[in-house]
């Protein structure tokens, strides 16, 4: 059976609910630009923290695409059916 790897910054956000908090808000953000009061200095703190967001989320996605190869891609081809056809 393969294992699977969770990533470390899957690691902090489920362990550590300051940061979850912290990184749910920012992905809640659908406003392109930058927080009103936000100082110079702060602009690439901001942006680091965002794109850190938005790891969390891509390594989640990643996550849940090893959680399917490794469980049920691998029985849907032990049984001939194709991952396109589970889609269908």
């Amino acid at each position: 059976m393969r294992s699977i790897r969770i990533p470390e910054s899957l690691q902090d956000y489920f362990n550590d609910p300051s940061l979850r908090s912290v990184v749910e808000h920012l992905l809640e953000q659908t406003d392109e630009r930058l927080p009103a009061g936000l100082s110079w200095q702060d602009v690439r703190a901001y942006h680091e923290a965002r794109l850190a967001a938005l790891k969390v989320r891509a390594d989640f996605a990643l996550l849940l695409l090893d959680v399917w190869d490794a469980s049920w891609k691998q029985a849907l081809e032990r049984h001939g059916i194709g991952e396109a056809a589970a889609w269908d």
